[in-house]
C-alpha cells in the first residue's frame, strides 16, 4: 500500500513539474543599433526585440524596464522619441519605461524603437546603452528578463567630411565675394545711355562757348 502511494505521488510530482516547467513565461529580449560608431551631433536608432517566446498561456503582452544612457553623452529621451505599434508610457524622472499590446505576441516581433541624439560636445570613447530590471508579462504571469547592454562608440567626424565641409563654405564665401565685386564694379561703369548724355551735354556747352567769343569779336569790330 505504501509503495502504491509512493508511486502515485512521485507520478503527481513529476506531471507537475512538467506543467510548471511548460508554463513559466519566456522571451529572448534584445537591443540592436542602427549604428556602431558615431559621431558629435549624429542619431542614432535603437530597436528592443522579442524572440524564441515560450509558455503555456501564449505570448507576451507587455514589458517593463528602465532605460539607462549616459546624459553627458545624449540628449535627454522623450516620450515621442519612442515608436512602436505598442501602448507606450515613459517616465522621464525615473526613466521607466512601459510597453503594452491587446493582442499577446508569440512570434518574433520588435517592441519599441528608440531614437537618441549624441550631443554635440559628446566626449570620445565608449558609452552604454541598457535596459534593465525588466520584466516581460501577460495576463497569466510575469517573468525577469536579462536584456543585454549594447556598447556604441562616439568618434570625431572623418577629416573628409570636415574637408568637405570647409570647401563647401569657402565656396560659398568665394561666390558672394565676387558677386559683392562685380555689383561694385557695375556700379563704378557708367551706363552708355549715361556716356551719350555726357558727350551730349559737353558738346552743347562748347557750342554755346564759341558762339559767346565770336559774338564779342563781330561787336569789336564794328
Amino acid at each position: 500500500m505504501n509503495k502504491k502511494i509512493v508511486g502515485v505521488t512521485t507520478f503527481i510530482i513529476l506531471i507537475l513539474n512538467t506543467v510548471i516547467s511548460y508554463g513559466v513565461l519566456n522571451s529572448n529580449v534584445t537591443i540592436t543599433s542602427n549604428k556602431q560608431k558615431v559621431a558629435p551631433g549624429e542619431e542614432i536608432t535603437i530597436t528592443l526585440r522579442a524572440s524564441d517566446i515560450t509558455g503555456s498561456e501564449p505570448g507576451v503582452s507587455g514589458i517593463e524596464t528602465v532605460l539607462k544612457y549616459d546624459k553627458n553623452v545624449f540628449e535627454q529621451v522623450k516620450e515621442n522619441d519612442i515608436s512602436s505599434s505598442w501602448t507606450i508610457s515613459y517616465v522621464e524622472s525615473q526613466e521607466y519605461l512601459t510597453a503594452e499590446t491587446i493582442n499577446s505576441v508569440t512570434s518574433n516581433t520588435n517592441i519599441l524603437t528608440l531614437k537618441l541624439k549624441l550631443k554635440a560636445n559628446a566626449s570620445e570613447g565608449s558609452t552604454k546603452i541598457e535596459f534593465s530590471n525588466s520584466e516581460i508579462y501577460n495576463l497569466e504571469e510575469s517573468v525577469e528578463v536579462t536584456i543585454t547592454p549594447i556598447n556604441i562608440t562616439v568618434e570625431k567626424k572623418s577629416e573628409t567630411v570636415i574637408n568637405e565641409t570647409e570647401k563647401e563654405t569657402n565656396k560659398n564665401t568665394t561666390t558672394n565675394n565676387t558677386k559683392v565685386e562685380s555689383d561694385n564694379t557695375a556700379k563704378k561703369v557708367l551706363p552708355n545711355a549715361g556716356k551719350e548724355e555726357t558727350m551730349i551735354g559737353v558738346g552743347a556747352g562748347t557750342l554755346a562757348i564759341i558762339g559767346i567769343v565770336g559774338g564779342i569779336r563781330f561787336i569789336r569790330r564794328r
